[in-house]
Parts: structure tokens; C-alpha cells; sequence
């Protein structure tokens, strides 16, 4: 069989999952250095300012020993010799059980570094108390900001314990911050801690199934988590746009675009996560109706927390609640003939 390979255009590469080997143990609360680190190529980068976040669990969770171990950190191509990570703290911020530190290296400000630390660990707490997972969490966050066009290849490994927090790393340029990317990698930690989405043995026959709908799952847990931060979410068209096994995706799914990328992980054809931003607006624009900002305190708000609580138990059921949603598409009337 010929290998399909796949093209891909991303805006925002902030957001990604990537397979890694080695790294060192994280007993301390900064968790330990972050290392040099070969995350592999199974991502085709065509921007060398592109950043990607990673996380992979390398031993699932022992129920004997309550524990599981996993790698964070991220890379991205550049120019020159490979960059450490920062250590100096420009921005703390607490909010619940949520630590967040902003780090950069001398002599780089940000303007707003204080807010944007505040904002991230209200996302991170919102989201785990009430979105997802069903018991109180502890969560430290280290914000990494990379200088442009540095290259670098960095992770930590963490041996969690029950009790102790999970501690996230995450990488950013200083024109490419997102504000959701550790809520983002925190699902990905704790679909491993619970057994979910590619990590489920249930999974195992659909691996590309399993891996698009966690990832969906984790852009939905992050835009439920900024929605209950700031109160409010705008809905915008996914900037992301491929070609899979010859079928071409660009921007928002319509109907027909919907059913082939519903049959193209129902035949498990490879490479298949630029899917999840896709699949990710379809459950948001379902939600919005005919809004493009909604409020948290509205019925369009309800829904889309309700869809993200869903989604976050169990990732797998995005299948059917995109099923649903494509058989609705169908079923409504062209605009067309709305007008004749």
C-alpha cells in the first residue's frame, strides 16, 4: 500500500501532540531541568518559527501504585545551536490549585506578562473544577517564551504520584502565545491518567479515531476553560487547511466535508490530526447556533459546557455527536430553497 502523506498548512502550531523517547526523573516542584530531547519528525514543519507543544505518556496509570509516568515540553526548527530552556521568572500567578510562571531569558519583557500569567491559571483551574476531571487537581504550569527562530528540542519527564500536581511545560514565541495551549496539554496528561481517548485499550483497533477525538476533546477543554475565565467566546474559522488521502480541507467542515472526514477515520487512514481543529469548530459552531460571540450566563454557553464535560469524560463520543450534528446538516433545507 502506498504511504499517504500529509500536507499540511497551520497557522497556530502551538497546540500538538507528538511521540518522544527518554528524559529525566521530576521529583522537585519546578520538575526537574528540562533537557535537550528528540521528539522525532513525525511533524512536517514548514514555518521556522513554528512552535509545537508536546506531551506522551510513557507508562499508564498503576492502579496498585497510584501513579503514571509522561514527557512535556515542545520543539520547533530554527537557526543555529539548539537553545536551553529559560529559567528566570518574568510572571507568577495563582488562582485555586493552579500555578502558572511565565520564564524567559535576559533581557525579554512582555507588557502584559502579569495578566497573561493571571489568565492562564484561571483557564487551567476553571477548567478542572468545572469541566473536567470529577475530583479537585493541583496543576503547576511553566510557560517557556523561546527567542524567534531558535531551535529547540526540550522535554521533562514526570512520575506522578497521587497527591502531587501535574506540572505542565510549554514553549511559545513572543508573536505566537495562546493563552489555551496548557490547558490544552493538561488534557492530554490526564487522558493518560484516566485511561481516555488513544490511551484507551478500547481504542487500540481505531488509533486514529482515538487520537483525533482526545485531541478534540483537549481544544474543547481549553475553549470551555477560557470561556469560564473571561466570561465570554468568539467563535473563529479554523486557520488550517491539508490535503488527506486526497480529499481536501480548508476552514470550517460544511456537510459534505464533515461526512468525508467522518469516513476517512471509520477506514482509519493515517495522519489525521489536522482533523481535530475541524472537528473542534463543528462541536463550537453547533453549540454558538447563529452567534459568533457567546457569554457564559446564556443557553449557547450551557450547551457548550455541556458538549466539553462530555467530550473530556470520554473523547470517543465525539463520533457520535458529530454524527448527529452532520445528520442534522442534512436534514435542513439548502439556503436556496429556504428563499423560493
Amino acid at each position: 500500500m502506498t504511504q499517504r502523506r500529509v500536507y499540511l498548512l497551520i497557522a497556530a502550531l502551538g497546540l500538538g501532540v507528538m511521540t518522544a523517547v527518554g528524559v529525566l526523573n521530576t521529583p522537585a516542584r519546578d520538575g526537574g531541568e528540562l533537557r535537550e530531547f528528540d521528539w522525532g519528525d513525525d511533524f512536517q514543519v514548514d514555518r521556522s518559527s513554528a512552535v509545537i507543544n508536546a506531551i506522551r505518556v510513557t507508562a499508564p496509570f498503576d492502579a496498585g501504585e497510584h501513579r503514571f509516568s509522561y514527557y512535556t515540553g515542545g520543539h520547533a526548527p530554527g537557526i543555529g545551536e539548539p537553545s536551553a530552556a529559560p529559567e528566570r521568572v518574568i510572571a507568577e500567578a495563582v488562582h485555586g490549585a493552579a500555578t502558572v510562571r511565565l520564564r524567559a531569558f535576559e533581557p525579554y519583557t512582555r507588557q502584559r506578562a502579569t495578566e497573561e500569567a493571571a489568565e492562564i491559571a484561571r483557564i487551567v483551574s476553571l477548567a478542572t473544577t468545572r469541566v473536567w476531571p470529577p475530583s479537585p487537581i493541583a496543576v503547576q504550569v511553566d510557560v517557556h517564551f523561546i527567542p524567534d527562530d531558535a531551535p529547540f528540542s526540550l522535554a521533562k519527564r514526570v512520575d506522578w504520584e497521587e497527591g502531587g500536581p501535574y506540572l505542565i511545560a510549554v514553549f511559545a514565541r513572543d508573536a505566537g502565545f495562546g493563552s489555551g495551549t496548557a490547558a490544552h496539554e493538561l488534557y492530554h496528561v490526564l487522558a493518560g491518567r484516566w485511561s481516555l481517548g488513544r490511551h484507551a485499550p478500547a481504542n487500540r483497533a481505531s488509533p486514529n479515531a482515538g487520537l483525533a477525538y482526545e485531541e478534540t476533546s483537549a481544544d474543547l477543554f481549553a475553549s470551555c476553560g477560557r470561556l469560564l475565565a473571561t466570561g465570554s467566546l468568539s467563535l473563529d474559522p479554523p486557520k488550517v487547511s491539508g490535503v488527506i488521502a486526497g480529499q481536501r480541507f480548508e476552514g470550517a467542515l460544511d456537510s459534505q466535508e464533515l461526512a468525508g472526514a467522518l469516513d476517512l477515520l471509520s477506514r482509519d487512514v493515517p495522519n489525521v490530526q489536522m482533523l481535530r481543529a475541524l472537528f473542534a469548530h463543528t462541536v463550537l459552531a453547533d453549540a454558538f447556533g447563529e452567534q459568533q460571540t457567546i457569554v457564559l450566563e446564556s443557553p449557547q454557553g450551557e450547551r457548550l459546557l455541556a458538549r466539553c464535560r462530555e467530550s473530556a469524560a470520554n473523547p470517543m463520543l465525539l463520533g457520535f455527536r458529530l454524527a448527529e450534528i452532520l445528520k442534522t446538516a442534512a436534514a435542513e433545507p439548502e439556503p436556496r430553497a429556504l428563499e423560493n
